[in-house]
């Protein structure tokens, strides 16, 4: 997307990891950014097996 655009759209273009996923459509437990320990919102991941909760534990909560 054109930086111009997305401007308009969303206002102040953002450079982070996470906006250039997020922008597209790709937020979840399943991105990159959140698999890597570098998503900055990842209390509002939904974690529907215990899979997931335990993999949340091991990126989000022994640090």
């Amino acid at each position: 997307m054109d930086n111009h655009l997305e401007e308009a759209f969303y206002g102040m273009v953002d450079t982070t990891d996470c906006h250039k996923v997020g922008i597209m459509g790709g937020c979840g437990i399943d991105c990159w950014v959140y698999q890597r320990g570098r998503c900055p919102e990842p209390d509002e991941m939904v974690l529907e097996t215990e899979e997931d909760k335990q993999n949340h534990k091991r990126l989000y909560l022994s640090k």
